[in-house]
């Protein structure tokens, strides 16, 4: 009986240190609310049930989605900002995050070739680590052989794939990522 007692509490504790760090800081200047993250092993799902809060997000969180996650960062940002940041984490962590309609979906990057609705141009900030996918027409190279070319330089969980008959390359990734491959 102690020992399951003694293994919940740090559990307990985690949460209360992660709602405690990501307390939001009013900035006295401008009246805009601002956000220090500094965040030592807290447990994700009180990460993003905050995060939610403050952002007024809906988010989704996979059964699959567990863990602790560490996040620091300096200087105070907005909530959006702030919402960026953990995204980024959990796709370190090996989660990504797949809006549609409005919610947030939090899953292992594993769904990111099934999950992925947006396109790149469809993005309000094209350096977001959101799913994506993006069919580039190629002018100079057969689709297959690019394909061949560039499939080592995108993740396991990502998908690259020719598209026969019109010379085109179909990537399922994440938007920082498609627009490395398009710069090449």
């Amino acid at each position: 009986m102690r020992r399951s007692v003694s293994h919940r509490a740090p559990s307990r504790f985690r949460r209360l240190v992660a709602a405690l760090v990501l307390i939001p800081v009013a900035a006295a200047s401008t009246g805009d609310e601002r956000i220090t993250l500094n965040m030592r092993d807290a447990d994700i799902h009180a990460v993003l049930q905050w995060m939610a809060d403050a952002t007024g997000k809906r988010i989704v969180i996979d059964p699959r989605v567990r863990g602790n996650v560490t996040i620091l960062a300096r200087d105070p940002m907005s909530p959006e900002e702030a919402l960026r940041v953990v995204i980024t984490a959990i796709n370190v962590y090996g989660y990504t995050a797949i809006e549609q309609d409005g919610v947030m979906q939090i899953v292992p990057s594993a769904n990111l070739k099934t999950g992925a609705t947006q396109t790149l141009d469809a993005l309000a900030d094209p350096k977001a680590d959101m799913p994506v996918n993006e069919v580039l027409k190629l002018d100079n190279l057969p689709a297959e052989q690019l394909a061949t070319i560039l499939r080592p330089l995108v993740p396991a969980y990502s998908n690259l794939a020719a598209v026969p008959g019109s010379n085109s390359l179909l990537i399922t990734d994440t938007a920082n990522n498609v627009q490395r491959i398009m710069r090449l």
